[in-house]
């Protein structure tokens, strides 16, 4: 697999896999639409909003670049 990461002819960028016993499995990271915080948010403010931060259900694919 290492080998083949490092191939140019791979045209997968930026992608997190995972290989053992055998098995290979290509992962995905999503995310929500999260929480905005106008100020430093205290430990009870975060309490507050878990449900809304860890809430998956309508999660997309990250967006992100590396660069």
């Amino acid at each position: 697999m290492v080998a083949y990461l490092c191939t140019e002819e791979l045209p997968e960028t930026a992608s997190v896999f995972i290989v053992g016993g055998g098995k290979v499995q290509r992962t995905a990271l999503f995310q929500n639409e999260g929480v905005t915080f106008t100020e430093v948010p205290s430990m009870d403010d975060v309490a507050a909003k878990w449900g809304e931060i860890t809430d998956l259900s309508a999660a997309q694919r990250a967006s992100f670049s590396i660069g």
